[in-house]
């Protein structure tokens, strides 16, 4: 199952700092565009990113997402929130 699919089937919304991303076509990358405007919003000068808690990693964030969808519906369902 592709990640679109699989994000519309459970209808998982992604929420990026202010930014809500419902399932839809092209999701991965809104999230990933959204993460990079939060991480923009979010530095510091003088602070490295690694350092800072509110600046998401884009490799991270899109590993985990691309994850998701080989969970266990179990397990997807003890995330429900």
């Amino acid at each position: 199952m592709d990640f679109d699919t699989f994000m519309a089937k459970y209808q998982i919304t992604i929420q990026v700092g202010f930014i809500s991303i419902p399932p839809n076509h092209d999701t991965l990358r809104k999230i990933l565009v959204a993460v990079e405007s939060n991480n923009q919003a979010n530095r510091l000068p003088g602070l490295e990113d690694e350092l800072n808690p509110t600046v998401l990693d884009p490799a991270r964030v899109e590993v985990f997402l691309k994850k998701l969808p080989i969970l266990n519906p179990e397990t997807l369902a003890s995330l429900e929130v």
